[in-house]
């Protein structure tokens, strides 16, 4: 028999997305949806290896290894469940859920590590792949789905749906409070953990005119519960209706961003994921723009941590992976490049058009903001502001802000 290797790298870089990929047999396409959540809290990358022998002529596999090493995925547990549901319905290979080949079982040493030809991989161990996959499948009991009118966003660990009109709730993927073993997932902790931290920092945060209105926390349904922002985030307005967008709104948009960071920093509140993606906007009846700072469960304030870090193109790879103010300004200097520009920096307008383009967009980012290079904003109103956002000219969001305010007031006077 031939050998098939099944090879994913999982590492810690990358926020949740989803990816598919296939095996091919004679007549038929298999076909995983892989639903990835990141996880920052590990520190070194996971390897996670299958071997198993096959009928030489069975199975026609393109490079799953070529197609995935890139990708740079995160959660273990969702991407072995959704394998384990495939090879389930493939007889002739569905015995790998029932144990582990000999091979495989020959090449490990003690410390569970495989040795194979002159490579040394670290591997998450599954000593019995049958309880391992009949463990995971339990994360399909543990799907949350309330009733809500509508959905309106969703997330790798959250999903946003309209309760009634005016008011949303925000609710988990998967319940942790319905089931004794739930947290034996590591997801399940993560999104528990994230709700914990969010409902926390809003209680300290209380009331502010640029942050999404909380309304409270939910007890059936199970979540959190916001006043509606009408128009939805801000990166998925600016992809519809960048064109559209006036100069005094992109500047007005700016200076409610800058106000809210000073905000939540007096109450010494670290956001650390500030992208548009997460801020909303909402429409008055007047039909002015506003935006609105929301999304704080990967934020910190004294010993509450939600461990996230902010997303390449937002964040300052020179600097301590560590929440402090110094990443909230450099990634308000990002939003405000997309604010003015419509799209991230080094990027083209609209959305990844896959998990590929969106690694390679990272690595080519990382690389430039790494060396002290970004984007020219000699010709962006504001452009000042925005590149003293990335060199660390500012100290803090106050002195953002003032500055922000004087652009205001100046371009109110040129323009009247």
């Amino acid at each position: 028999p031939c050998t098939a290797e099944f090879l994913w790298q999982l590492s810690p870089w990358v926020a949740g997305s989803q990816v598919t990929t296939w095996l091919r047999h004679p007549g038929i396409q298999y076909t995983v949806d892989v639903k990835v959540t990141c996880y920052q809290s590990l520190s070194q990358p996971v390897l996670i290896f299958f071997q198993t022998p096959m009928p030489p002529t069975a199975i026609n596999m393109p490079s799953i290894i070529d197609k995935l090493r890139a990708w740079r995925l995160c959660s273990a547990t969702e991407l072995i469940f959704s394998l384990a549901r495939l090879l389930a319905n493939i007889p002739w290979i569905a015995w790998i859920l029932e144990r582990k080949t000999s091979a495989d079982r020959d090449s490990e040493n003690g410390d569970g590590i495989v040795q194979r030809s002159t490579k040394t991989l670290d591997i998450a161990r599954v000593d019995n792949v049958t309880t391992a996959a009949t463990s995971i499948t339990t994360l399909e009991h543990l799907q949350y789905n309330p009733f809500v009118e509508q959905i309106l966003s969703s997330g790798s660990t959250s999903i946003v749906g309209r309760l009634k009109p005016g008011v949303v709730l925000k609710f988990p993927r998967f319940s942790w409070w319905e089931y004794s073993t739930a947290e034996a997932h590591n997801i399940v902790q993560e999104i528990k953990h994230s709700f914990s931290v969010e409902e926390d920092i809003l209680g300290i945060l209380g009331p502010h005119p640029n942050l999404a209105k909380f309304l409270g926390p939910s007890e059936n349904p199970r979540g959190l519960l916001f006043a509606e922002a009408n128009r939805g985030n801000l990166q998925a307005y600016l992809d519809a209706y960048n064109d559209e967008v006036d100069i005094a709104t992109r500047i007005r948009w700016r200076t409610q961003a800058a106000g809210a960071t000073w905000y939540i920093h007096q109450k010494n509140v670290i956001h650390s994921d500030q992208r548009p993606e997460n801020y909303l906007v909402h429409s008055d009846d007047n039909g002015t723009l506003d935006v609105y700072l929301t999304d704080f469960g990967g934020s910190t304030c004294g010993d509450i941590d939600g461990g996230h870090l902010p997303d390449a193109g937002f964040f300052n790879p020179r600097s301590a992976w560590v929440s402090t103010v110094d990443t909230d300004i450099f990634s308000l200097g990002s939003v405000f490049y997309t604010i003015m520009t419509g799209h991230w920096p080094y990027k083209s307008p609209g959305p990844f058009e896959s998990v590929e383009e969106k690694y390679n967009y990272e690595e080519t980012v990382d690389a430039l903001f790494s060396e002290g290079k970004f984007p020219i904003v000699n010709d962006l109103v504001g452009g000042a502001i925005i590149q003293g956002c990335w060199t660390e000219q500012y100290k803090d969001a106050e002195t953002l802000l003032r500055d922000q305010e004087l652009l205001v007031e100046e371009f109110y006077i040129q323009n009247t």
